[in-house]
């Protein structure tokens, strides 16, 4: 029977869980620097909408998920108001 820190310790040596921390502590960077440079009421919509998307796309790609052309239809939706958005605020 393992021990909690046995755990504790393959848990955090799997390259899944690290490449996950890596991930996210390059996303937060990249959102630090995209912010310091476009307003918030640019940056925002698109990063909602390209995460939408890409969780999307991930989940079709890494995980086999059915990729319906309803699905397809909303991430254009969420694309051409992303640009309607930012072309307005232009």
């Amino acid at each position: 029977m393992e021990s909690f820190s046995d755990r504790i310790i393959k848990f955090l040596s799997d390259p899944a869980i690290i490449s996950a921390y890596g991930a996210a502590l390059i996303g937060s960077f990249a959102w630090l620097y995209v912010v310091t440079k476009l307003p918030l009421t640019i940056a925002f919509p698109v990063y909602i909408g390209v995460t939408f998307a890409m969780v999307l796309l991930g989940g079709w790609f890494f995980l086999g998920e059915t990729l319906s052309s309803t699905k397809i239809i909303a991430i254009l939706l969420i694309f051409g108001g992303i640009i309607l958005g930012v072309s307005s605020d232009a």
